[in-house]
């Protein structure tokens, strides 16, 4: 009878001590190759990097050497695109490629369309005799180096009139230099009907957003809108 008690005893034993090894393998299986903590995973240096894109800059995986007005920059640093009247240059060494101002670049001030009411505002007449639309054009006293020349739409009939001519050409220096003179009017076969007399200065934003829109009049309706482009 002791003989069975002691075989009963070592079998339960054995069967308690088999989830302790297994845990203990378990926990091995997680150790480094010396039993203690796993290696250090090296940092994986990205595709375009300072080290790789020293000429140029990054956008993404790609390194950009060919500077442009949208993809400026040294170094390897993210890639800068130039809006408005920035363009990518190259003034100080130790910076490269940079977004500056570009004052003495050309733009082109477009009058692109404009909104007149039914009726002249000034007697609530209709603009012509017979009681057609009116004949538009628009001039824009265009300044350059000290002058001003004055540039002028085709004629358009039309209470809605838009253009693709008439524009003016000058550096940004020049028109945030004095503010642009417009004239509205309404051609007639013997007296040409002003429409309005205006002015604009321009502000950097206005050359990022690439047009503005004048009121003509207070209706809160008629206006001249310009659309701004850089020249080539």
């Amino acid at each position: 009878m002791k003989s069975g008690g002691m075989k009963f005893t070592n079998v339960l034993v054995v069967l308690l001590m088999v989830p302790l090894m297994g845990a203990d393998t378990c926990v091995g299986e997680e150790d480094g190759p010396d039993g203690g903590s796993p290696p250090p995973v090296a940092p994986v240096e990205p595709k375009c990097s300072p080290r790789s894109c020293e000429s140029g800059c990054c956008l993404g995986d790609i390194c950009y050497q060919n500077e442009t007005s949208t993809t400026c920059g040294s170094f390897g640093v993210q890639c800068e695109m130039c809006v408005g009247i920035e363009s990518c240059q190259k003034k100080d060494e130790t910076k490269g490629w940079e977004c500056l101002d570009e004052t003495t670049r050309l733009w082109m001030v477009q009058p692109e369309l404009a909104v007149l009411p039914l009726l002249d505002p000034s007697d609530q007449s209709a603009w012509d005799a017979d009681n057609s639309d009116p004949d538009v054009v628009v001039t824009l006293s265009c300044p350059s180096g000290g002058s001003v020349t004055d540039v002028q739409t085709s004629e358009v009939s039309s209470y809605t009139p838009k253009w693709a001519d008439g524009a003016c050409v000058t550096t940004v220096e020049d028109l945030k230099r004095v503010p642009l003179a417009i004239s509205v009017v309404d051609v007639d076969a013997f007296l040409d009907d002003p429409i309005a007399s205006l002015s604009y200065s321009f502000k950097d934003e206005d050359f990022s957003k690439g047009w503005i829109e004048i009121p003509i009049f207070q209706d809160g309706a008629s206006k001249l809108r310009l659309r701004l482009v850089r020249s080539p």
